[in-house]
């Protein structure tokens, strides 16, 4: 966008008289109002970014005037070019040169998104926010007396002490979080909690019942080897529960998209997308339901 204002401004500043298709002034006022609402809403939430704040605002104060001189019918703002050769230069020296290695600073943050450190306060907003999963997620697990449970990504164990207020389980849970283990050691004490990925877990073949994922699916970085993992220490006939977000198509393509840019391990998936997903992997489809923004799809291991 900022290349092409550069073009046409130096059409101008050339002499030449500038031809803007009607619908060019709204995009580019459209495009700015974006940028800046965006901006403001970054340096409330996250108290920062104070200069890309003032840099949009002086790009909306260009356009206005931009869009006023036209008016005017002032057709070689020479001037008004050479603001903007040098607020485009400014822009992208600053926002893009000097800000990439704050970027790779953070990214491992970003990557895991520091669970570990929220684990003392994850049970308060956040943990209200899942209970929808939480919920719908207990509503479909089919439990027994000592049935063995495996939570994979299990946080600070809550869904495996609502199970086990339900029926007397025997849980197992794992987590790459230390501070959400030490968490749900505390909440569990008489469960198996313990450090692991979901694609390397310490457990026999064959040895759960039930497998669950709540909210935790999306965050995993080896999608594939964790529905081989599954496959490993599941029982025959065992099932797989996984709740999860679900999106409407734009929202969660533009999501999956941000996270393949900014290469964050973290994935939305369609019932369909998971069923495929696990289907060489020796699972079938076992149905899936939907509340509003969860949704928790089933699957069931193949009888050998």
């Amino acid at each position: 966008m900022c290349a092409f204002r550069l073009c046409n401004y130096l059409h101008i500043y050339e002499g030449m008289v500038l031809e803007w298709f009607p619908f060019v002034p709204i995009l580019m006022i459209s495009m700015d109002t974006v940028f800046i609402i965006a901006t403001v809403f970054n340096l409330i939430y996250f108290r920062k970014t104070k200069l890309l704040l003032a840099l949009n605002i002086f790009s909306a104060v260009l356009i206005v005037t931009a869009l006023a001189s036209k008016a005017a019918g002032w057709e070689h703002p020479a001037a008004l070019a050479t603001v903007w050769f040098f607020y485009i230069f400014f822009y992208y020296y600053t926002m893009v040169v000097k800000q990439t290695w704050k970027l790779e600073q953070t990214r491992k943050d970003i990557k895991d998104l520091s669970f570990g450190k929220r684990a003392s306060k994850y049970d308060g907003f956040e943990g209200k926010m899942s209970h929808r999963f939480y919920r719908l997620l207990l509503e479909q697990v089919k439990l027994f007396p000592n049935v063995k449970v495996l939570d994979v990504g299990c946080g600070t164990g809550t869904i495996l002490y609502k199970m086990n207020e339900t029926c007397t389980i025997d849980g197992y849970g794992i987590d790459m979080a230390e501070n959400m283990i030490a968490e749900a050691k505390r909440k569990c004490p008489d469960m198996n909690i313990q450090t692991a990925k979901c694609e390397d877990t310490p457990f026999e073949k064959q040895f759960f019942d039930v497998i669950t994922a709540c909210m935790a699916y999306h965050h995993f970085s080896d999608r594939a080897g964790f529905a081989r993992e599954a496959a490993r220490i599941l029982k025959p006939g065992g099932c797989l529960y996984i709740a999860d977000p679900r999106f409407p198509f734009i929202i969660r393509k533009t999501m999956n998209g941000i996270f393949r840019l900014f290469n964050v391990a973290g994935c939305f998936n369609t019932p369909q997308e998971l069923y495929d997903q696990f289907s060489n992997h020796g699972f079938i489809p076992d149905g899936f339901v939907v509340d509003g923004y969860a949704q928790v799809v089933k699957l069931k291991r193949r009888s050998e």
